[in-house]
C-alpha cells in the first residue's frame, strides 16, 4: 500500500510517536530535528550485518495504563549479549573467532561513523551475538533527545568503557570536551581487551576508586599469548589524549592484518596477570553476566 519513501516517513513518525510517550520531553523544534535526523541516520546503518535491524514498531496497551506502550521491533539476536556469550563460551573460543569479533565491531563502528553516527555508549552489553555474529544495538537515541530537550549535559555508559576525557571535564567542572569519534575508539579498545580475556574491565574495583585511577591513566593488564599487534592495537584506542588515539578506519585496517600463525605471532609477556584474583572475584558478576561494579554511570555537568 505503501511505497519506500512513504513507508519511510511512517516509521520516523511512528517512533516521535513513541519518544513523546515515553519520556516527558519539553517538545519544540530542536527535538522535532534531533529525533528527525536520529532516525535517518540510523536507516543509513539499518542493513549493515553488524548492526542490529529495526523493523518497526508495535503497541501495547492494558487496562490499568491508559497510555500505551510502543515498542520497538528489532533483529533477533540469538546468543544474547558479548558479555553473556563470553562468560559462558570463552574457553571454547579461539583466536581465530575472537579477532573476528573485534574486526566485526570495528566494522560497524566504522560504518557508524562514516555515516556521522557516534554510538557514545560502547560496552559488551550494548553487543548482541546472533549465529556467531557480531551485532551493534542501543544507540541511546532517547539519551539523545533528552540532552537537547533539557540542556542536561549528563555522561552516559559504563565506567571502564567511557573516554578519560568526559571524566576530565566533570573533575573539572569543565563544559567544552563532548563525545565524539575518538571517544567511541576508546570504547572499543576496552572492548577488544574484554574480547582477549573474557573479562569484565576492572571487575574488583569500587566505581569512585575506579574513577580517579582511570584519570590517573590505570588501564587493563594485556592477557598473556595474546598477539602482540592485537594488545599494541587497543593500547592505541585507549591513550589518554585522542589525538594520539587511532580513528576506526586505522583500527579496522590494523586488525585485518593480523597474522595468528603461532609459528611467526609475537605475543604479549603479562607477567602481572593473576588467575587467582579473577577465580576470586567472580561474584562481581551476577547470574545473568550483568556487570554489576560497572553501573550505568551518569554524571552531572
Amino acid at each position: 500500500m505503501f511505497n519506500g519513501l512513504r513507508m519511510a516517513s511512517l516509521t520516523i513518525i511512528l517512533i516521535i510517536m513513541i519518544i513523546m510517550n515515553c519520556k516527558s520531553f519539553e517538545f519544540n523544534n530542536c527535538v522535532m530535528k534531533e529525533i528527525v535526523n536520529e532516525i535517518q541516520l540510523l536507516r543509513n546503518v539499518n542493513h549493515h550485518k553488524n548492526i542490529i535491524q529495526f523493523f518497526g514498531i508495535t503497541k501495547r496497551k492494558d487496562n490499568e495504563n491508559m497510555n500505551p506502550d510502543y515498542l520497538l521491533i528489532l533483529e533477533y539476536a540469538d546468543s544474547g549479549t558479548l558479555r553473556n556469550y563470553l562468560k559462558k563460551n570463552f574457553t571454547k573460543l579461539d583466536w581465530n573467532i575472537k579477532l573476528q569479533f573485534a574486526i566485526q565491531i570495528s566494522n560497524a563502528v566504522s560504518c557508524m561513523h562514516q555515516k556521522g553516527i557516534i554510538h557514545r555508549d560502547l560496552h559488551s552489553n550494548n553487543i548482541l551475538i546472533h549465529q556467531n555474529m557480531i551485532k551493534i544495538a542501543d544507540f541511546g537515541l532517547s539519551r539523545r533527545i533528552e540532552e537537547v530537550s533539557s540542556n542536561n549535559k549528563d555522561i552516559f555508559g559504563i565506567l571502564p568503557y567511557i573516554d578519560p576525557q568526559l571524566l576530565k571535564d566533570q573533575a573539572n567542572d569543565g563544559k567544552k570536551y563532548k563525545a565524539n569519534k575518538k571517544s567511541d575508539v576508546y570504547s572499543v579498545g576496552v572492548l577488544l581487551w574484554e574480547i582477549s580475556s573474557g573479562r569484565v574491565p576492572f571487575e574488583s574495583d569500587d566505581t569512585l576508586g575506579l574513577t580517579l585511577e582511570i584519570l590517573n591513566g590505570k588501564r587493563e593488564t594485556p592477557i598473556a599469548n595474546t598477539s602482540i599487534d592485537y594488545c599494541n592495537i587497543y593500547k592505541r584506542c585507549w591513550e589518554d589524549n585522542p589525538d594520539d588515539r587511532p580513528n576506526i578506519q586505522q583500527v579496522l585496517s590494523d586488525l585485518k592484518l593480523i597474522n595468528l600463525d603461532t609459528n611467526e605471532m609475537e605475543t604479549c609477556e603479562n607477567t602481572f596477570e593473576n588467575d587467582i584474583r579473577h577465580n576470586n572475584n567472580n561474584n562481581s558478576i551476577d547470574n545473568n553476566g550483568s556487570l554489576n561494579s560497572s553501573t550505568h554511570y551518569s554524571l552531572q555537568i
